[in-house]
């Protein structure tokens, strides 16, 4: 015998949502079947226990207390989010230097070498004309190196990519700070 839909009835008995028809039904089938008569039973006393017993109150400020830990774990993930994106961007932001001062000390070592000559050094020490026209010279090498810098950062798709990337990562995580802010109110 199939009792699935008199199991069915039960629960829907129990809630008050069961049709007078179905309900004739069922108490033929309780006096017929002692297996459902024991569900029925257990089913009931499950029933009225839970009636007499009444719904625990929480405690005073619960809401309060359970809005702020769910606002701090939220801010919790904020910042850990805040912080890796600052941590991303700083890295970026080290590698585009990096690669910056790697292309300038290269350009800058190699003034030097030229500047270590020997006639540089003799008329540097020679004739304060010569000291102007050489610091002149530096400051034309010097603008020769920012030039070829800029020229060459420009020229350079890996550079661009990284200073772009840095940015991005900067503008993202600035974004993410303005957006989240994590400020906790407590209530």
């Amino acid at each position: 015998m199939n009792h699935k839909p008199y199991l069915d009835w039960m629960n829907a008995a129990l809630d008050g949502e069961i049709s007078s028809i179905q309900r004739r039904e069922l108490v033929e089938h309780l006096a017929a079947c002692a297996s459902c008569q024991a569900t029925w039973d257990a089913l009931n006393d499950v029933q009225r226990q839970l009636k007499a017993e009444g719904l625990a109150a929480p405690r005073l400020g619960f809401v309060g207390r359970f809005k702020a830990r769910q606002a701090a774990r939220r801010s919790r993930s904020r910042l850990i989010w805040g912080g890796l994106i600052l941590g991303l961007s700083s890295v970026s932001t080290l590698a585009t230097l990096a690669v910056i001062c790697l292309l300038s000390f290269n350009t800058m070592f190699s003034a030097a070498q030229v500047a270590r000559q020997p006639g540089a050094v003799s008329a540097l020490y020679s004739s304060g004309t010569a000291a102007l026209m050489f610091g002149g010279t530096v400051v034309r090498a010097a603008w020769t190196v920012f030039d070829a810098l800029v020229q060459r950062a420009l020229s350079d798709p890996f550079t661009w990519l990284v200073s772009l990337m840095a940015l991005a990562v900067v503008a993202g995580w600035g974004y993410l700070v303005y957006k989240l802010n994590p400020e906790v109110v407590l209530r």
